[in-house]
Order: structure tokens, then C-alpha cells, then sequence
């Protein structure tokens, strides 16, 4: 069973979805508001999918959630417990295991359409790997394009933990630690979702309504273009990891 915590029920699921049923791995979604909604330990056929939020790694003061989370995410990596997270996801899991997160970090903020670049090690990943390559046979390169959105960031990894992939602007993107593997990017999100997400922080940022309405065709075609590498992606990625989880039965 695959347990998806929602930090944030506001925010997009995206493919993640689509991709489990086709998959047909059975899970369920865990929207977090309490620090009750976290299970005291996981199950012994279980494994957890962290998703994404607008809130911050250091935001106990108004989630007090977040050091409950914290403390599961270390309790199930010391037990070996599959985890997958996900931008907040992953940042929770790296303070929690030992590293470092910035708040914001000024200069590794993205919004959109990045290119995500895996190194040698991330090949010989149990679930990042066969990822990649199945993201590879549909037509990728060294490096393509991922959606991103966030404005803060991983400044130092926990000791011991495996650096598989970085961006040109965020140098800690994908990465491994024990039984947890952490993704500042979003595989699930949408052409669409990603496209809206960047143009409502270029308008913040000042950005003509003409600028952000062609900025936002340019990144869903864009994004339209790698529909096929990135479903191959997310489905082998989830296949992988969904094999891990069955292997505890």
C-alpha cells in the first residue's frame, strides 16, 4: 500500500493519480492538517509518497505538524521504509535526516519549465535509475526538462546521503539517503499547472499581461513536447518503487 501525504490539499496531485491507477498500485491520499493525521509508524506493507505545500521546512510555527512529520520521516528511514518526497516533501526529509535547508534560498528559486540533469550514480538507483532509462528509450537526453516550482532549497544534504541529479541554478535536486529518495522538482505536475505557476510569479514580479499570456504558451507547448518522456519517467519511477514497497509483505 502507498500512503501519499498532502501537506497542502490545495495543492495539484497532477499525473500522480492517473499514473498509480494505470499502474494499478493500490494507495491512498492523506491530507495533513493535524498532527493526529500522521500514523505513529508505518505498516509493514506500506510505503509513502510526500507531495509538495506552500508552506516551508520552517513553518512549525503555523503547521505544528511539521516536527511530528519530521520525526516519522526519521523513524521510517531508520527501519527502511520506501519514501519518495516530493519539493516540501524532500526539504522535510533532509532536515530531518541531518541536512540543511534555506528560507528562501536566494538564487536556487525556479518557477517552470528547468533542465534537470542525473549524474553517473543516479543510474545505478533501484528506482531513479530504471527512471531514467525508461525516460531515455521515449526519447531524452543527458538532461531535459522538468517542472519546478519553489524558492527554497536544499543547501546541504544529510551526511551520508547520494547526490543523483542537479539543475543549472539548483545544484541539489534529486538525491538518496537509505530507503528515502528526494526530488526538488514535481515528475507529477501538469504542462498546465507548471505554465500557471509561472506566469503568476511573473506577474508578481511585474511582467505585462502580454508577456506572462505568451510566456504561458511557450512553456505548455514546451512541456507538451516531453509528454512522452515524462510519463515514462513517473511510470517506471512509481513501478520501481511500488516493487520496493511489496518486497516488505
Amino acid at each position: 500500500m502507498l500512503t501519499v501525504f498532502q501537506p497542502d490539499i490545495s495543492a495539484s496531485k497532477g499525473r500522480l493519480p492517473r499514473w498509480l491507477r494505470g499502474l494499478e498500485i493500490p494507495f491512498r491520499l492523506l491530507p495533513i492538517h493535524t498532527k493526529s493525521d500522521i500514523p505513529k509508524r508505518a505498516r509493514s506493507d506500506e510505503g509513502f509518497l510526500i507531495l509538495g505545500g506552500m508552506m516551508s521546512a520552517h513553518s512549525a510555527h503555523e503547521h505544528d505538524w511539521l516536527p511530528v512529520l519530521a520525526d516519522f520521516i526519521s523513524r521510517a528511514v531508520s527501519e527502511s521504509v520506501p519514501i519518495i518526497g516530493v519539493c516540501l516533501g524532500a526539504q522535510i526529509s533532509a532536515e530531518a535526516l541531518g541536512g540543511q535547508v534555506a528560507v528562501p534560498a536566494l538564487g536556487q528559486d525556479e518557477v517552470g519549465l528547468v533542465s534537470w540533469t542525473p549524474n553517473e550514480l543516479s543510474f545505478q538507483d533501484p528506482w531513479l535509475g530504471p527512471a531514467i532509462m525508461a525516460a531515455q528509450e521515449a526519447g531524452a537526453g543527458a538532461s531535459w526538462s522538468v517542472s519546478a516550482s519553489h524558492y527554497d532549497a536544499i543547501l546541504r544534504l544529510p551526511p551520508g546521503a547520494d547526490l543523483l541529479a542537479s539543475s543549472s541554478r539548483c545544484p541539489i535536486h534529486t538525491w538518496r539517503f537509505g530507503s528515502l529518495l528526494g526530488f526538488q522538482h514535481h515528475p507529477e505536475m501538469s504542462a498546465q499547472r507548471t505554465a500557471d505557476l509561472q506566469v503568476a510569479a511573473m506577474l508578481k514580479q511585474g511582467a505585462s499581461a502580454f508577456e506572462a499570456k505568451k510566456q504561458w504558451l511557450e512553456t505548455v507547448t514546451l512541456a507538451a513536447q516531453s509528454e512522452e518522456i515524462t510519463n515514462s519517467f513517473g511510470r517506471a519511477l512509481l513501478q520501481s518503487f511500488a516493487h520496493s514497497i511489496s518486497k516488505r509483505k
